[in-house]
């Protein structure tokens, strides 16, 4: 299901920039997300959000119409781990 979940990043990329247009866009290839202090930044890897939303999909039973959700909470869950390594 790896169309679903690029979808739901673009979703989130175009949230963003309607959101609030200063802001640098987020895009479907590295996600870029600041860490306690601007100059320690962490990317994330969209490859292994997109696995992690993909998981989070599967354990929901495969039920659609969550893939922006789902797509957030892979980049919580891939930053956490990130942080612990």
């Amino acid at each position: 299901m790896p169309g679903v979940f690029q979808r739901a990043a673009r979703r989130v990329v175009e949230r963003s920039k309607s959101s609030a247009s200063s802001e640098q866009p987020v895009t479907t290839q590295r996600v870029e997300r600041p860490a306690s202090s601007a100059a320690n930044q962490q990317v994330l890897d969209a490859g292994e959000v997109e696995r992690v939303a993909h998981e989070l999909f599967l354990k929901r039973g495969g039920e659609h119409g969550h893939d922006v959700e789902d797509w957030l909470k892979a980049e919580e869950i891939v930053q956490q781990r990130a942080r612990c390594h």
